[in-house]
């Protein structure tokens, strides 16, 4: 065959290979060989940094691992622009790369990845790769990899010319390349990486056995179990796996990988494989999280297993075991000790292990420089009840990884970005980063950004390399705000001084913390304990709230007691939780803060909100109990199944016990960015003693401080108090009024937005005109009486004339059919919309598990900036209704 203008030529090798030995154990029976143990570094979305890398070497190296694989998705030359060779400046930081791993005895493995475009019948092509590995091979590497997962299965034109099938394709370029480079320790995932994308199944796919039987024996086969994400590896699948492949495979474990769905991340420990599997694979790279900070536990339980003899006994299933020793985790570490010197692995155990060690983590100095802050990336990975709309111009985005888009669950939000866009990144060092950047949401972020970067440059890489260029001389980056990170502040210039004060400061962070974390972003099939006690003790108060309205006497009554009892526990961990949210933005360590603040401000919005839905259902609120039951559907059992089709892990299943509706969920689903803040806030109902103080100076604007008349300035205070919100604290039973606070530095609150509803607006209305109105008309009427006026008369019925204005705006009976609660939002003129929002959630939730199936508020319409708030909150105009002088406002519940 002649070489034509794309370079197919007639020699390349023969597609009709010898077979594999029919043996299992083509490494030489695998006896003598070191278990290969370590971390892929094979994510979609932005790579980590040198600094990370090496970092990650040395502790491979401190927890007795052996191997680094790289293969970063979205790094530009290991996939998009795979024929490319590096450059000067690229080939010395892969160099040091290589290096570093050789100093710390990590055998670094290059990957890298031609599926996506290569043609197989291409000399040229097959030529570019050689070139690449051998470019690789000259910086001193000496282990490769070619990965064919995440591509399309159909043959170019030109290639089904050459070769009989795909598999031949792939196998008979991966065998040439590993000869050309001298047979060195060679690595392939094929593109039937595991039993569920086994055509049609593991046993009958050609792809499969014809890889088993010619890919030559000493390349080692990569594998991710029977699903993409595997909950469990048994030691029978991994025999059928084995008699399929002809050899040991390495499994390629993809447990704490969360790039098919950012705002997951999984602290939890390697849990679901036997010990005893060690025997019968080749080796296991762990492909942890993109966030290198949160994979500290992964990774120390993961050299745990690896140390380890056997497994201990599932202590979690055995009652008496349990029960004797206080719990599943004292019982594990029980029978782990006893087995000494035996050395047994128990996940539990581990874990507690582990995170002891990470609470010393929390407590050091700067960490290893993290990759430039993507908006982009903010924006998914962050707001996880606060996903936005995203511009009709960008196409929807989709999971790469593991095409799993048609498996999603049906939403108006779009399917998680897997890019590593970083844009113009003016970063220099982590210590720089505005910790407010890694919440800040940004629809805009999406447009024209590229889909790959490249780690192997300073720009990227090494910023700390340009920090001679700061000044950290003075303290000039800290917020000057008594509240962390209020309007955005930068709070993360640091000097030495300030690592001191942190370091005392973040002393608060204990392993209580610590696990409480864990626990809420344990495994993507199951939550950790404390994650499961919320969901259930939620479960348990709601369904027995309605015991508050028949105990006579709270305080004696059994059941109240247990109820209250319960209620208490369950707020003490959502305090904890604020605790550690406080706590962690003090820690001296910025790089795991960087990395870890975006999901523990998540997690601290949520339960701050289910937690003010628990303290309202104790005031007594509740007037309707779950009829059927809310169940505990939470539970996933052992359902074989990838984890994206589950939902989105703890905290969403948490906030969906809030949800009685779809149009509730809906409006927990903010449709466009709002400006977000580091100010830590907690919620509370509102109470009947409401100072009206601070309702006139921060909960008033302007022109209603300015309303009022000049016979009432003595008690402007409760003027104001009285005629914008007093009606919702006096009048409505239940209540669903609840108050935002501001955490100062120094834990105390200080109020700034409110909450007003009434459950049902018709009967307010008609209350507020019987009772109220003349309440206040007495209250007024003899204050002014008591001044002595000279013309008091008409002052009197100056009085008594703004006193008709008070009176709610009233609508026809077929509005309120469809929204029969009324709402009043109030907050101070420097208050971050969150608060706002959770507040908008507290009542919509509220009104909903009482009956409610529409709020309504009515705002002026001169308040542009409040109406544009609350229509990104997801209020939308109610046109139908007119009003003069100002705008009606609804969601349906």
């Amino acid at each position: 065959m002649s070489t034509s203008e794309t370079g197919n030529v007639a020699n390349l090798p023969n597609s009709d290979l010898p077979l594999v030995s029919s043996s299992k154990n083509s490494e030489n029976d695998g006896s003598t060989q070191t278990f290969i143990c370590g971390v892929v570094e094979g994510f979609y979305g932005r790579p980590w940094t040198t600094d990370q890398r090496r970092h990650l070497f040395r502790q491979l190296r401190d927890l007795g691992m052996n191997t680094y694989l790289y293969a970063p998705k979205d790094d530009v030359k290991h996939r998009a622009e795979w024929r490319q060779l590096y450059t000067s400046e690229e080939t010395d930081h892969l160099q040091s790369l290589i290096t570093a791993a050789k100093e710390c005895d990590i055998t670094f493995v290059y990957a890298l990845s031609p599926g996506i475009d290569i043609i197989y019948s291409s000399a040229k092509d097959v030529k570019a790769i050689q070139e690449k590995l051998t470019q690789v091979r000259t910086f001193g590497c000496n282990a490769f990899a070619i990965l064919f997962d995440d591509i399309e299965t159909t043959m170019n034109p030109q290639d089904k010319k050459h070769f009989s099938s795909f598999v031949m394709a792939q196998l008979t370029v991966t065998n040439t390349v590993f000869e050309s480079l001298d047979s060195p320790m060679f690595f392939f995932c094929p593109t039937e990486y595991c039993e569920s994308r086994a055509v049609p199944s593991l046993s009958e796919s050609d792809y499969l056995s014809t890889l088993g039987q010619k890919l030559l024996p000493d390349i080692k086969i990569m594998w991710t179990g029977p699903r993409v994400v595997s909950r469990i590896l048994t030691p029978e699948h991994i025999e059928k796996v084995s008699e399929v492949l002809r050899r040991k495979p390495v499994i390629w474990d993809n447990l704490h990988a969360n790039d098919y769905d950012p705002k997951r991340v999984f602290l939890g420990p390697f849990a679901g494989r036997s010990v005893g599997l060690k025997q019968q694979l080749g080796g296991l790279l762990l492909n942890p999280n993109c966030k290198y900070e949160a994979n500290f536990v992964p990774l120390h339980t993961l050299a745990e297993w690896n140390r380890c003899d056997g497994d201990a006994p599932d202590v979690e299933n055995d009652r008496d075991a349990t029960l004797e020793a206080g719990g599943a985790e004292p019982a594990a570490e029980i029978v782990v000790d006893k087995a000494k010197p035996i050395k047994l692995y128990h996940p539990l155990r581990a874990l507690k292990e582990a995170s002891k060690k990470w609470l010393e983590v929390y407590l050091q100095g700067l960490g290893p420089t993290i990759p430039p802050i993507s908006q982009m990336e903010t924006q998914t990975i962050a707001p996880i009840i606060e996903p936005v709309i995203i511009s009709s111009t960008v196409p929807p985005p989709s999971i790469r990884t593991c095409e799993g888009n048609e498996l999603l669950p049906h939403s108006d939000i779009p399917s998680p970005t897997y890019t590593s866009p970083i844009g113009t990144a003016t970063t220099v060092t982590v210590q720089a980063f505005p910790l407010s950047n890694t919440i800040i949401g940004a629809a805009e972020a999406h447009d024209n950004m590229p889909l790959t970067v490249n780690s192997l440059t300073a720009e990227y890489s090494e910023p700390m390399d340009l920090a001679s260029n700061l000044s950290f001389s003075s303290k000039e980056g800290i917020a000057p705000s008594s509240s962390r990170g209020a309007s955005m502040t930068d709070v993360s210039m640091l000097d030495a001084d300030d690592v001191v004060d942190d370091l005392v400061l973040s002393r608060n962070i204990d392993l209580d913390h610590i696990g409480l974390l864990v626990d809420i972003f344990y495994l993507p099939f199951e939550h950790g304990k404390r994650g499961n006690e919320l969901l259930e003790e939620f479960t348990w108060l709601h369904s027995n709230a309605h015991v508050l309205r028949q105990c006579s006497d709270k305080s004696t009554s059994i059941n109240c007691n247990e109820w209250f009892r319960r209620c208490e526990a369950f707020l003490r961990t959502v305090q904890l939780l604020t605790k550690l949210y406080n706590s962690i933005i003090d820690s001296p360590n910025k790089s795991l803060v960087q990395e870890l603040l975006p999901y523990i401000w998540d997690a601290q919005g949520i339960l701050s909100v289910v937690g003010v839905v628990i303290e309202w259902m104790r005031q007594g609120n509740l007037l309707t109990s779950p009829q059927d039951g809310l169940g505990n559907w939470w539970t996933n059992g052992e359902m074989d199944v990838e984890p994206w089709t589950l939902g989105g892990g703890m905290l969403p299943d948490l906030q969906k016990l809030l949800f009685t509706s779809t149009n509730v969920a809906d409006i927990f689903l903010a449709k466009q960015t709002i400006p977000l803040s580091l100010t830590c806030y907690s919620l509370r109902p509102c109470p009947k003693t409401l100072e009206p103080n601070n309702f006139y100076e921060v909960l008033t604007s302007a022109d209603e401080k300015n309303n009022f008349l000049n016979e009432l300035m003595g008690v402007k205070d409760e003027y104001c108090f009285d005629r914008y919100f007093g009606a919702y604290v006096g009048i409505p039973v239940p209540d669903h009024n609840f108050v935002a606070d501001e955490v100062l530095a120094d834990g105390t609150l200080r109020p700034c937005a409110v909450i007003g509803a009434a459950l049902n607006s018709q009967e307010f209305v008609e209350t507020f005109k019987s009772v109220y109105i003349p309440r206040m008309r007495e209250t007024y009427l003899n204050y002014v009486a008591s001044l002595s006026l000279e013309d008091e008369a008409l002052a009197l019925q100056r009085v008594n004339k703004d006193l008709e204005a008070w009176v709610p705006i009233e609508f026809p009976e077929d509005f309120y059919n469809r929204y029969p609660s009324r709402i009043e939002i109030r907050y101070s003129s420097n208050v971050v919309a969150v608060a706002v929002r959770r507040l908008v959630h507290s009542a919509a939730a509220t009104l909903a598990i009482n009956g409610s199936t529409g709020m309504f508020t009515v705002v002026p319409k001169d308040e542009i900036e409040k109406i544009d708030l609350l229509l990104k909150l997801g209020l939308t105009e109610i046109s139908t209704i007119t009003t003069t002088g100002h705008v009606v406002l609804g969601h349906l519940l």
